[in-house]
């Protein structure tokens, strides 16, 4: 993916600038503005056509700013980027970037200096390179739809009502699923974080009901590979415990066998035919002997010297025989 030098994160609150866009495609500029125009245009010859209107709704929109601003309908965190991107997007028909660079951004950057009496954000307008211009586009285009599903109401309180949810949300489904292919965990981009973040405005929006037959938005690519990733370590983990504990298993168990013949021709041959067998047959039965002697000595003992209590648990009587101490 080429470089990228732009911003591509400022249309998340475009539903903000609804007011400005409205200025924006009116053309009823000002006299000064008109006369500014058509000597800026005078620059670029045959081509000033493509020159003189995009310079006259720029102006009249740096004139209503103010009286915009005063409204407060909208946040201008982002108002210069945005202000850059539809002046560029009006330019588009003229692709002499070195032409605009000389002519025409530092000549509207101080006529539009000369409107505006406060920003809150530093203007700096410049030529979008192509590719940039149709990414941030695409990104315009998905949050334009997204914000035209609602009309935004300011009073009693500011709050959204859904209005033709479905339309506006199967055109974003397509836009994002026609350019998330782009995407992939290994090509990272301010494009593809992009498309991230709205996926995931989209995804938690809970403003309009569910719209049928709307086709889902694509996984984001890194997190699908995560996925799959996760699996697949998963899966490969427990084969590779399956594969140790059965060698483990098949060594013990071949070891035991084999250990355990020796031992046993061993101890058989000891006990049958050398004198050791003589002796350890002599104290097996040695031991037997006193085991009895001692057992039924305990058992005399316990049976001439016990006590016993009645007692009873649920109407069921139980002798019990003990010793006193």
């Amino acid at each position: 993916m080429k470089s990228e030098k732009e911003d591509y994160n400022i249309f998340s609150n475009l539903h903000e600038y609804k007011g400005l866009e409205i200025v924006r495609m009116n053309n009823q500029p000002g006299k000064s503005d008109i006369n500014f125009c058509q000597s800026l245009g005078e620059k670029f010859g045959d081509s000033k056509h493509k020159i003189e209107k995009p310079c006259k709704q720029f102006l009249q929109l740096c004139t209503q700013y103010t009286v915009l601003k005063i409204s407060n309908t909208f946040n201008d965190k982002n108002f210069c980027e945005i202000m850059n991107y539809w002046l560029n997007f009006d330019l588009r028909e003229f692709n002499d970037k070195d032409k605009l660079e000389l002519d025409f951004f530092p000549f509207m950057m101080t006529e539009s200096n000369k409107k505006f009496k406060k920003l809150n954000c530093t203007l700096n307008l410049h030529k979008i390179e192509e590719n940039e211009l149709n990414n941030l586009q695409i990104l315009y285009e998905l949050y334009a739809n997204f914000y035209k599903r609602f009309d935004t109401v300011y009073f009693p309180e500011k709050k959204f009502i859904c209005k033709s949810g479905c339309f506006h949300k199967r055109e974003c489904a397509n836009i994002f699923n026609n350019n998330i292919d782009r995407c992939s965990s290994k090509n990272q981009s301010k494009f593809c974080d992009a498309l991230k973040q709205f996926r995931h405005k989209y995804m938690d929006d809970t403003i309009c009901s569910i719209c049928p037959d709307i086709t889902s938005l694509k996984p984001y690519p890194a997190e699908e590979q995560l996925e799959e990733s996760g699996v697949a370590d998963t899966d490969d983990s427990a084969m590779h415990m399956n594969h140790v504990t059965q060698e483990s298993t098949n060594d013990h168990s071949a070891t035991g066998k084999y250990t355990f013949i020796p031992i046993f021709l061993s101890i058989t041959i000891g006990i049958f035919f050398t004198p050791l067998g003589d002796f350890l047959n002599s104290r097996i039965i040695k031991n037997k002997m006193m085991r009895n002697n001692l057992q039924t000595e305990d058992c005399e003992s316990v049976l001439s010297n016990y006590e016993t209590e009645q007692i009873f648990s649920e109407d069921t009587p139980y002798h019990i025989a003990y010793h006193s101490s």
